[in-house]
């Protein structure tokens, strides 16, 4: 049984100064499913990845995150 795949285009940038930027490591963006076109902004590498993995979670929560 393959995988399942899903595919996204993610746009980012780091905000300007003009755009209220915090520290360097602010990061801003918009994900988008590709198959449905939804697209949900974020405003920092965690919350894009806490996206993706909603996005991908078969029953559509988040998954929950493992330290190690």
């Amino acid at each position: 049984m393959l995988p399942r795949m899903e595919s996204f285009v993610v746009r980012v940038w780091v905000p300007g100064e003009d755009e209220g930027a915090g520290d360097e490591s602010d990061l801003r963006g918009v994900v988008e499913k590709v198959a449905t076109g939804e697209a949900a902004p974020f405003h920092s590498a965690e919350e894009l990845a806490d996206i993706l993995r909603a996005r991908t979670n078969p029953d559509g929560r988040a998954a929950g995150r493992t330290s190690g």
